[in-house]
């Protein structure tokens, strides 16, 4: 009913038009009813809403114009019926505009929306009634017709506009529901455990975050993990070098860490835990080289959209825009963690996401649309596209298959910043294997799962590869679904669309890194470097200086990494008749593996010059090197490619943390594990 009401008003020209002939001044009534359209139209644009039925407006006001022009009073009785019958033209006109003029009355909210299908379509039905409806009050009006039949076609009307929009929203958001839905089994009864209550595979962050979520409610949790060391990805080990006095301490893949902010994850979790104050954070700083230019990046959000303004003066206005749609997005998708860890969900009601929807109208329309849509609607340079893809081999190596609710958490790296726990990677996984292992938990190392245990009640333990069986009630697998989906997983947890979608699935990419201890200290330069040269892109991660346990004192550690995708990875597995042990050690693979570190370290010499007489120490670890440590199929690091899975598997008791269902990252698997934990337990969250 608004929305009628409204649309009436937006008529308005076409009144002052019909007001003027009325008084036998057309021409005057013609020229205020344009400028209106021209005033109104400006509004709109500048309030980001379709101004496209103003312009169709003005185009009927001329076109009445020219009537009276041609015909002067013979038109006089009829000008009730040539107002509807024109007005009815202009609706009709939209509609095949593929711009519904009710779609320009619904105000910001409508506006967001209007991008989507179903939403579209509503509007073009209702428009489209409307239109009819008014030629036919116009036909009625010149033949004489009873008000009766006119007071039906507004009725039919009033009722459609009131009814249509709300009831197909509704079913909008019911199957958006259906799409995310996952396993209803309830919460495991933990009353009835024996040794433990669940079991983790693995222990990555997504796991070690679960397990520590878990045991501070109590219940007893059981870490396996194949590896010598904890943390999957996120580990750090220690090297000595014959050049330097005293050992080096490198990360396995982590060096810049989001989430670090009052609203954040990955504090909402230390925090509920009690352990904000067991980690020391270093706010990490970004540098771009660019074809041998140094481009030291802004510190935050307000001076990066300055710097690129300024670079890309033609895509200021879209630039600017962004710039503010960004942010708001970032905004809604947190909006709703306060009370669980600041862990960002998606309302799991209609009315829930109805009210999310009214707050936050342009992240109910974008977050589960491309990225690439969001610039494309903004942005026309791709250099200038490229810009808002900052980082986005943090998590992919593929950034146009990334979704906004994908790329938007990424850009919390520019504003509230990127951090460096003092220790390495390796710190955050102690802090929380502590904390388990100090509430009643157990982390088990070099231990490796054959198989997930199972009946047609659900999930029952996990078979070692040794032979062992260990019993509890709940699983959580935080392993390489890829190298496991065809054994060890039952099949009972995935429902046939998930089944053919893992089925299907590829590996992310893998990563080509060089670890190195050099002489000479960098404090004054930024931790993390981006290059940009004719090699394609790679990445310098420098140990901050505080961090005085990395390096010897007057060295520095450091890593060069450069993703590799799948295609490429594949080139460094063992070929046929080779096994991984056995081409590890062949001298063309080694060759190889050499050649390429020796390409990374010239291109590296772009910021540190002459750093190849520099190198105390090296390591170089190619795909198979991610492949041998972690187990994860053609040595992805970043999970499953393109696809992600629910939390909750069809298998009572069993669920999933990690990479597979919110992507790479340490945020991202943050918050896997911290909603693995809360599907077992619900309410853990709360503090």
């Amino acid at each position: 009913m608004k929305q009628f009401l409204i649309g009436n008003l937006i008529l308005t020209p076409l009144a002052i038009f019909l007001f003027g002939w009325h008084l036998g001044v057309p021409w005057l009534g013609g020229v205020l009813a344009l400028l209106t359209c021209a005033i109104a139209y400006g509004f709109f644009i500048y309030k980001a809403w379709d101004a496209t039925t103003f312009v169709a407006l003005a185009a009927a006001i001329l076109f009445s114009m020219l009537l009276w022009w041609l015909g002067g009073t013979t038109w006089e009785p009829y000008r009730s019926a040539i107002f509807h019958a024109t007005t009815g033209f202009v609706m009709l006109m939209s509609v095949l505009l593929l711009r519904p003029w009710t779609m320009s009355i619904t105000g910001q909210q409508g506006q967001a929306r209007r991008r989507e299908k179903l939403y579209r379509l509503i509007h073009q039905i209702i428009s489209a009634y409307w239109g009819f409806a008014y030629i036919g009050i116009g036909i009625l009006l010149w033949q004489k017709a009873t008000g009766l039949a006119i007071a039906a076609l507004v009725l039919i009307g009033a009722i459609l506009s009131w009814l249509l929009p709300k009831q197909g929203v509704r079913y909008l958001l019911q199957r958006r529901l259906q799409k995310r839905s996952q396993a209803h089994w309830p919460a495991p009864d933990f009353s009835k455990s024996k040794e433990w209550d669940v079991l983790i595979v693995g222990t990555g962050l997504g796991g070690l975050t679960a397990g520590a979520l878990l045991a501070n409610k109590g219940l007893k949790v059981c870490l396996l993990e194949q590896h010598s060391l904890p943390g999957g990805y996120a580990h750090s080990w220690i090297r000595k070098s014959r050049q330097a006095e005293g050992a080096f301490r490198f990360d396995a893949g982590v060096h810049d860490i989001s989430g670090i902010w009052a609203g954040g994850p990955v504090t909402g979790v230390l925090s509920q835990l009690g352990l904000n104050q067991a980690l020391h954070w270093h706010p990490m700083r970004h540098g771009n080289v660019k074809n041998g230019r140094h481009l030291p990046m802004p510190k935050n959000w307000a001076d990066y959209i300055s710097q690129l303004t300024t670079q890309f003066p033609a895509e200021a206005k879209g630039i600017q825009a962004l710039g503010k749609i960004i942010p708001t997005i970032y905004e809604a998708m947190f909006s709703l963690g306060a009370g669980r860890c600041n862990i960002p969900t998606y309302p799991n009601t209609v009315e829930g996401l109805l009210a999310f929807a009214e707050k936050y109208p342009l992240a109910a329309t974008w977050l589960d649309k491309p990225y690439a849509d969001l610039l494309a609607e903004h942005l026309k340079n791709p250099e200038t596209k490229a810009a808002f893809y900052l980082l986005s081999g943090y998590i992919t190596n593929k950034p146009d298959t990334l979704k906004v609710n994908q790329m938007v958490p990424i850009m919390g790296y520019l504003l509230h910043g990127g951090y460096y726990p003092i220790g390495g990677s390796g710190q955050l996984v102690k802090v929380l294997v502590d904390f388990i292992e100090a509430h009643q938990g157990k982390v088990q190392l070099k231990t490796s799962v054959s198989r997930i245990l199972s009946n047609e009640h659900g999930v029952q333990g996990l078979e070692l590869q040794n032979g062992e069986k260990i019993y509890a009630p709940a699983v959580i697998f935080n392993g390489d679904l890829l190298t496991h989906r065809t054994n060890g997983l039952p099949e009972a947890m995935w429902p046939d669309p998930q089944r053919q979608a893992l089925s299907q699935a590829q590996p992310a990419c893998s990563a080509f890194m060089v670890q190195l201890g050099i002489q000479g200290n960098y404090a004054d330069l930024p931790e993390i470097w981006h290059i940009h040269d004719d090699g394609g892109s790679m990445s310098i991660a420098l140990t901050p200086a505080p961090d005085h346990d990395a390096a010897p004192a007057g060295y520095t550690s450091l890593a060069l990494i450069k993703l590799i995708a799948q295609n490429e990875a594949g080139k460094w597995m063992p070929p046929a008749g080779e096994t991984l042990a056995s081409w590890r050690k062949n001298p063309q693979y080694l060759a190889q593996k050499a050649a390429y570190g020796d390409q990374l370290i010239t291109r590296a010499q772009a910021l540190i010059p002459g750093l190849k007489d520099k190198i105390v120490l090296r390591i170089d670890a190619s795909p198979l090197t991610f492949q041998r440590y972690n187990r994860a199929q053609s040595g992805n690091i970043y999970g499953l490619d393109e696809v992600r899975l629910p939390t909750k598997t069809a298998l009572p008791g069993l669920v999933i943390a990690g990479s597979a269902t919110h992507g790479g990252g340490v945020e991202a698997v943050i918050i896997s594990g911290t909603l693995a934990a809360e599907a077992l337990l619900p309410g853990c969250l709360a503090p």
